[in-house]
């Protein structure tokens, strides 16, 4: 990641979608009671994330909660800066 990672901590309700534009690697911490959430990466196919993950040549990722009943807290560690496409 470097030296100085642009960091970026949401908190996602059950059921909710999370998009980000940036563009090199990120990566996804997920804390929560289920620490699950659902990727995709430039519009690809959807990736089941466990806690951590590693994602290199981003430039839109999308992170959904998948949890009926959980909220989950995503942290995004970006190389270059973080727009969060959503609120």
């Amino acid at each position: 990641m470097g030296q100085n990672p642009h960091k970026l901590l949401k908190v996602l309700e059950p059921q909710m979608k999370l998009r980000v534009k940036t563009e090199g690697k990120v990566t996804v911490i997920i804390d929560g009671v289920n620490p699950w959430a659902v990727a995709r990466k430039n519009c690809g196919p959807p990736v089941r994330v466990y806690k951590i993950r590693l994602f290199s040549g981003v430039s839109t990722l999308e992170l959904t909660n998948p949890s009926n009943v959980f909220s989950i807290t995503v942290t995004l560690l970006c190389e270059t800066t973080c727009e969060v496409l959503n609120l």
